[in-house]
């Protein structure tokens, strides 16, 4: 990839972050090839860093006067700054890597949404007492049209595409390289 991205400044106050940023884009373009599974599980590791970093920025802040400080809240904005840059950067080439099976990853989540609301349909039928004590004497009845074997038998077939889906994305994501 011999373009380089340019992102939008980080951080107003810090005249620098464009030559950071453009360094930074630079360092990785030289690092070593990953597959997008491996990129997937370096993103989960820099957001979680990012997250602790954060973290950093909103207790170090503030101390007692006299009170050892461990860090520097200045130092701890610019490493969130490059972290950022950094999850930003692998980001954007997972997301142009897996431009070939949008698709899938989009039919995937809908599957999964579908799944999820089909387990919640109403399955009662037959005569079912007052449950709100209205003194009704007699049962309602309750019919339905999809029985909960049927709800059950349907959300086995999504699960089932589901899963093909989702192997056929481990695969691409284990042979695509970024």
């Amino acid at each position: 990839m011999s373009d380089i991205i340019q992102f939008p400044p980080l951080s107003y106050t810090d005249p620098t972050r464009k030559n950071m940023q453009t360094k930074k884009i630079n360092n990785m373009e030289e690092n070593k090839k990953i597959s997008v599974k491996q990129a997937l599980k370096l993103k989960n590791v820099l957001t979680a860093e990012l997250n602790e970093l954060y973290s950093l920025v909103c207790t170090s802040n503030s101390s007692i006067i006299g009170n050892v400080k461990h860090y520097v809240e200045s130092e701890v904005m610019l490493q969130v700054d490059s972290k950022l840059l950094e999850l930003v950067e692998l980001k954007t080439k997972i997301h142009l890597a897996n431009a070939p099976v949008y698709g899938l990853i989009f039919m995937l989540s809908e599957l999964k949404n579908k799944a999820n609301y089909y387990k919640r349909i109403c399955t009662t039928e037959g005569k079912q007492n007052d449950h709100y004590g209205n003194g009704n004497s007699e049962p309602d009845v309750y019919e339905v049209e999809f029985n909960v074997k049927q709800i059950k038998d349907l959300v086995k077939g999504i699960e089932v595409s589901i899963n093909e889906i989702q192997e056929e994305l481990d695969t691409f994501n284990a042979i695509t390289i970024i």
